[in-house]
């Protein structure tokens, strides 16, 4: 599978609306970026950096835009995933993440288990990280 441009077109189309914006294509997420709904966080990590869903949003400019205020990463209907942070070290620790993630999200389907955490797990995983971790890096 050749990296599909659009992907690339899209994520320089957002980097005018936040500070540092990247995107992934590997295999996994292009996979999971085919899909067109949801996928409930399975992984602590995910929960905390990401939130509670993955989302897969149509692949244009609004759309990606209009998820990326909101989330952190989102998947472009039928190309990969669009993530957007403060730094750079965090905009590359959520590629990796997608990527993990993602990963998790297909061999579950394959297995035909569900291994998503408990809502109330994933809000306090993402509310701690917001208060306590996330204000460590900078000091």
């Amino acid at each position: 599978m050749a990296f599909d441009n659009r992907l690339t077109e899209l994520t320089e189309k957002m980097r005018g609306e936040f500070t540092y914006v990247a995107c992934t294509a590997a295999p996994a997420v292009f996979k999971a970026a085919q899909s067109k709904r949801a996928y409930r966080a399975q992984l602590d990590d995910m929960a905390q950096m990401i939130g509670a869903k993955l989302t897969v949003v149509k692949a244009e400019p609004e759309a990606i835009k209009a998820a990326l205020c909101t989330k952190s990463a989102v998947l472009a209907e039928g190309l990969g995933a669009i993530c957007r942070a403060n730094t750079k070290g965090d905009c590359d620790a959520l590629l990796l993440l997608v990527e993990k993630a993602c990963v998790g999200f297909l061999h579950t389907q394959a297995l035909h288990v569900s291994a998503a955490l408990s809502p109330l797990d994933t809000v306090l995983m993402r509310v701690v990280y917001k208060k306590k971790y996330s204000k460590k890096i900078g000091g």
